[in-house]
């Protein structure tokens, strides 16, 4: 068309344009060409006439809508070519001609910016679609004037129409009644837009309904069964899903790989590559127009069904994504079989005209699908929909006791350790006689270690650790000692064992744990991520902090990777927002919880979003030195549902800041309920520090014989745990006590003597090297 266009501009003669459109299926296109030339109909040789009257400085002869003719146009080159003219012709179609020296050129529709993309009014223009909705809103005079407030409808807008030069034209013409926020939020109800472009516009023009229609309409049968069985997928299907979804009722496999390549061919199916695998997908304005017409023949509850009969299979012949990459990346993809479609078929199994057993079917091999995917309120939700339909469901007593586990590790993760999450896990853990349901107790017993830990009671966590252990040959797998070893080195970090931890947690890592799909309550693609979060852990309370931040930059790209969103959670709160409040680098420890913020929200983590909040509210603070008046709410709220992770930490900041605040007995009040409770439950990783809090509140009580043992028992408690770091901001607290008692000053120098015989420094701010 643009060559077209240019020739004319040249002043050269008039390309020839012949508009077929009306034409029918088998029409000749000689006559078609004679009438354009002014040849009477009253020729007795049509294509002779029309040949004599084709002047031969012809430029260009364009054949315009050729796809319902093809076969016509075909023989008319044919033809045309073989007795010697050479002018150059352009045909317009949705599919190409198949013959000899044709030249295709697809045309893809106008470009349009992602989603998420930030886009202002003096940036759109960039984009072709948006362009070009800007232009012609421009050529409305005084119709409508475009703002800057419009833009991300008009985003909305283009992005829905997917680009189509003529579906824009046909929005724009409805600024004149609709401003872009009103037609944007009428385009997602499905709404056709009607004719008000220029009355002489063909009527296969005039509406977007009837665009569409002006193709399906000439479709054979099997196609536009194809086509509208296609339309259930969101965003498009692989091959192997297109065959177990639509084949049947009357269309074989082979049928719908014919009808495929005759509907990629005639450009109403997108086929796209992805990882070695075709894609097929509709454009949106496609999909809806074929959804609606399979709802209208009552058709899309049984290509629902077939949908979500073919994932559940899928899902429980999949191997685990521990270690699968790959896996991972196509459940996170564009098409089907991912998380979009299972999104459908989950919304339609359990939905008013679903099928309840098919549901618990799907939900029973989705639900450790989506706990190793980190979608956690996803899991959560499918795990407790389907244990609703228990008295409509008969299933094996090993269904409901696995969907019993899934809620309770789920709940965990996106409530917190609740007496709900207990509940469900202990339902979970309830071993009968049969293999199957010892192994999901096994399961449900790695999820209670997971609640003991959130609970901060790491002893009753290493006890199910221990309970993982394969108990003789008819056991579990060869993996359970591994797992166990994990666990428990985990367990002895949260118990304060630093030391200890560390060389556990580096044996777990090299030896990578990989377990099967459902086994335990595993989550992401990445084996030994975790681990990795602990260790860093022991690394910064050992003061080795820029060898804790080299292990997170190691670790960052898989932290950030979709499927390891829980585990993200756990770096940035348990273990970055400590460190970096250690290092005294307060930018970078409000970054974190920003990011915290962000990564809670996202996967619906609500006691994340609560922790986030608590954090940010500890930081400023021990900044400002007051306590921020949000503080002791939001831990309360964590106390309420147990979720006591990094509560010694964040009353640690509370209480030091009522001591600078000089309101003593709460900050005593704090500081013994949390070494009460850290004491009772063997959660040490922090005590060292909370007992030198206690010490520096003695000396401003002028107490000191219990300063001095409160100091003398950090130390002891922080060295023989191999937390260094702890060790040395006692050692801090004593040096700047100027009223210290005599023989505590002698026992602090040896003690620094002694720390720095193996404290190194490696980034923190109060590494000390005393003076001989």
């Amino acid at each position: 068309m643009r060559r077209a266009r240019a020739l004319l501009a040249e002043g050269r003669p008039d390309p020839i344009w012949l508009d077929l459109s009306n034409g029918s299926e088998d029409e000749d296109i000689w006559p078609a060409l004679a009438r354009e030339l002014g040849v009477g109909a009253g020729a007795q040789n049509l294509a002779e006439a029309a040949l004599s009257a084709l002047p031969r400085n012809t430029p260009l002869l364009v054949l315009d809508c050729c796809e319902h003719v093809i076969d016509s146009v075909g023989r008319f080159i044919r033809d045309i070519r073989s007795i010697g003219v050479a002018t150059p012709i352009l045909a317009t179609s949705r599919e190409t001609l198949r013959i000899r020296d044709e030249r295709v050129i697809r045309l893809a529709p106008l470009g349009f910016p992602g989603a998420n993309e930030h886009l202002d009014f003096a940036s759109a223009g960039a984009y072709g679609a948006l362009e070009l909705f800007i232009r012609r809103a421009g050529d409305m005079a005084g119709e409508y004037t475009l703002a800057e407030t419009d833009v991300d409808a008009i985003r909305n807008i283009v992005r829905r129409l997917d680009g189509i030069p003529l579906a824009i034209e046909l929005a724009v013409a409805h600024l004149s009644s609709f401003s872009p926020q009103d037609l944007d939020r009428l385009l997602q109800k499905d709404f056709d837009l009607v004719g008000l472009l220029p009355r002489d516009t063909p009527d296969r023009h005039q509406t977007l309904r009837n665009m569409i229609d002006w193709s399906y309409d000439r479709l054979e049968a099997r196609d536009k069964t194809v086509l509208d069985q296609l339309s259930i997928f969101v965003g498009g299907a692989d091959l192997d899903a297109c065959l177990h979804v639509i084949s049947g009722e009357g269309v074989s496999q082979n049928g719908v790989i014919e009808a495929l390549a005759r509907l990629v061919e005639k450009s109403l199916v997108i086929r796209e590559c992805a990882s070695g695998r075709a894609l097929y997908r509709l454009l949106d304005t496609t999909r809806a127009h074929c959804l609606a017409k399979l709802r209208s023949r009552g058709e899309e509850d049984r290509v629902l069904s077939r949908l979500t009969r073919y994932l559940a299979a899928l899902i429980r012949d999949q191997t685990s994504v521990e270690g699968h990459k790959q896996t991972v990346d196509r459940w996170f993809g564009p098409a089907c079989p991912n998380l979009s479609n299972l999104r459908v078929a989950k919304a339609w199994a359990f939905g008013a005209g679903g099928n309840p057993a098919l549901a618990v079917e799907l939900a029973q091999y989705a639900a450790p699908l989506l706990m190793q995917l980190s979608l956690l309120s996803e899991c959560e939700s499918m795990a407790r929909d389907a244990l609703t339909d228990r008295e409509k469901v008969d299933a094996p007593s090993e269904v409901w006791q696995a969907l019993s586990a899934f809620l309770g590790a789920a709940t965990l993760a996106t409530k917190g350790p609740t007496d709900d999450a207990k509940a469900a896990l202990e339902a979970g853990s309830s071993r009968a006689a049969t293999p199957a349901s010892a192994r999901i107790a096994a399961l449900a017993a790695s999820g209670l270690y997971w609640l003991w830990m959130y609970r901060g009671e790491p002893l009753r966590a290493l006890g199910c650790a221990e309970a993982l252990r394969p108990q003789g040959d008819a056991d579990l797998g060869e993996d359970d000692d591994l797992v166990a070893d994990n666990y428990a080195a985990m367990a002895h970090q949260a118990m304060g064992r630093t030391a200890a931890a560390e060389r556990e947690l580096r044996d777990v890592v090299d030896r990578q744990a990989r377990v099967s799909l459902g086994r335990f309550m595993r989550i992401g693609s990445h084996p030994g991520l975790m681990s990795q979060i602990f260790l860093m852990k022991t690394l910064w309370l050992q003061g080795r902090f820029r060898s804790a931040i080299d292990l997170y930059e190691h670790i960052r790209p898989g932290l950030r990777a979709p499927e390891h969103g829980l585990y993200r959670a756990w770096a940035l709160n348990e273990a970055l927002v400590p460190l970096y409040c250690a290092m005294e680098d307060y930018d970078a420890a409000r970054a974190v919880i920003d990011e915290l913020a962000v990564s809670a929200q996202s996967q619906s983590m609500q006691i994340r979003c609560v922790a986030g909040l608590a954090a940010e509210a500890a930081l400023e603070t021990k900044v400002s030195g007051r306590v921020r008046s949000d503080l002791p709410r939001l831990l309360g709220t964590l106390r309420r549902n147990h979720f006591h992770l990094l509560l010694p930490w964040l009353e640690g900041i509370h209480a030091e800041a009522r001591l600078a605040e000089g309101d003593l007995d709460a900050c005593r009040a704090i500081l013994m309920d949390a070494i009460s409770f850290c004491e009772a439950n063997q959660n040490g990783w922090w005590l060292p520090e909370l007992s030198s809090l206690m010490g520096q509140l003695e000396t401003r009580s002028a107490n000191d014989a219990m300063a001095a043992a409160w100091f003398e028992k950090s130390h002891c408690l922080s060295t023989s745990q191999g937390s260094l770091a702890l060790a040395i901001r006692n050692l801090h607290r004593v040096k700047i006590w100027s009223d210290a008692p005599l023989a505590l000053r002698k026992k602090a120098d040896e003690w620094g003597h002694r720390l720095s015989e193996h404290y190194r420094d490696d980034g923190d701010p109060m590494f000390w090297v005393p003076k001989d």
